[in-house]
């Protein structure tokens, strides 16, 4: 996989805090991904996602703060994981509150990683790219699955086809 592959799905950036959602953004167009979308809480990133799914789009990653209005990091986590389409979506936690009993409780959640704030640029692009190849990984292998059942179904369709056709000319050699 090359450096371009890492950077095929959507990037969601979810904090209340404009001036974090540039900064990232700026992060990650400066390093190549040019998918980005963002969000200021839990509530228009689900609706956001959703329009993504919908529309059979791959996103690599979401990244959302804990701390937001209307639903939070660990609301947002906990949605996403029940929901069937969006659950295998990597999902990083960003937070200030960088103690262990917050970040275990990220992984409760349904978090995949965990980052503190203020975030180290190099240390974020490296678990975007990470849980970016992971995403992309599952959405190949779910592809293979996918196209192997087509062809076992086909395999199948051919054989009890050949197996008529067989029937037919021991038929009608006896006749």
């Amino acid at each position: 996989m090359n450096e371009k592959d890492d950077k095929k799905g959507w990037i969601v950036l979810v904090d209340d805090n404009r001036i974090t959602l540039l900064l990232l953004s700026r992060y990650l167009e400066v390093a190549g991904y040019k998918k980005i979308v963002t969000a200021i809480n839990g509530v228009d990133c689900l609706k956001k996602v959703n329009d993504l799914v919908a529309k059979n789009e791959l996103i690599s990653v979401i990244i959302s703060d804990t701390m937001m209005p209307r639903m939070d990091g660990f609301e947002l986590a906990i949605e996403l994981k029940k929901q069937p389409k969006t659950r295998e979506i990597p999902l990083i936690i960003v937070s200030a509150l960088n103690d262990v009993a917050n970040q275990l409780k990220s992984i409760k959640c349904g978090a995949d990683d965990f980052l503190s704030k203020p975030i180290e640029e190099a240390l974020f692009l490296a678990k975007v790219k990470l849980l970016s190849r992971v995403a992309e990984t599952d959405a190949l292998l779910v592809f293979a699955s996918t196209i192997s059942n087509i062809l076992k179904t086909k395999h199948l369709m051919m054989h009890e086809k050949f197996e008529a056709i067989q029937t037919l000319v021991f038929e009608n050699k006896e006749n």
